[in-house]
């Protein structure tokens, strides 16, 4: 992803995954599907396999159909339900108790594409979103992990998703931070978790 301005200075920042490997590997950062194209077509890039987290954009079916081993993504819910941008969050929102993580092969279409391997995951009581997250974050690089290596020793398994069980996790608004003190007691702590760090509530 491109740089972009963040915090309250709005200050140009670089997303983790760039600085975490600042010097030592190339780094592209297209900020759409045509740039992205570009990019692979001017450095001649051939990969093996292509891993997506966290990327927000939809790959187009040209590089999709690039690697030979697929493209991946790691998910944090357990498809299919919680497609889209803020799974982690929407679940605690809606007072779910258990969640988890998904590797899955892309397709055109938001989240919809074939499972490798899922990984069930208790919501803690107190778990912000901002906490599962970070735990996510460091389960999903095993599941990655994991993944990769069946992929490469051609064992990993491939399961279609049940599309019409599917539920989503829109991105989540300025306008949603607001509490409505009407509700019961815990859908108001649901919220103040799930929106909790970003945008706050």
């Amino acid at each position: 992803q491109p740089d972009r301005r963040r915090g309250r200075g709005r200050k140009i920042a670089s997303p983790p995954v760039k600085e975490l490997v600042a010097g030592a590997l190339p780094v592209y950062q297209p900020a759409s599907a045509e740039e992205l194209i570009d990019v692979i077509e001017q450095h001649k890039i051939k990969p093996d396999v292509i891993v997506v987290v966290a990327y927000g954009m939809l790959l187009p079916l040209e590089v999709l159909n690039l690697p030979p081993l697929g493209c991946v993504n790691l998910h944090p819910s357990l498809l299919p339900k919680y497609r889209g941008a803020a799974p982690i969050q929407r679940a605690i929102i809606n007072g779910e108790q258990m969640t988890g993580i998904t590797t899955m092969y892309l397709s055109p279409e938001m989240d919809a594409g074939d499972i490798i391997l899922q990984e069930e995951a208790e919501i803690p009581v107190d778990a912000t979103a901002g906490e599962l997250g970070a735990s996510f974050a460091e389960r999903g690089a095993v599941l990655v992990e994991k993944t990769l290596t069946m992929l490469r020793q051609g064992t990993a398994p491939q399961r279609t998703q049940e599309h019409d069980l599917a539920t989503y996790a829109p991105p989540l608004c300025k306008e949603e931070a607001q509490i409505d003190w009407s509700r019961a007691a815990q859908e108001i702590v649901n919220h103040i978790k799930g929106m909790n760090p970003k945008p706050g509530a």
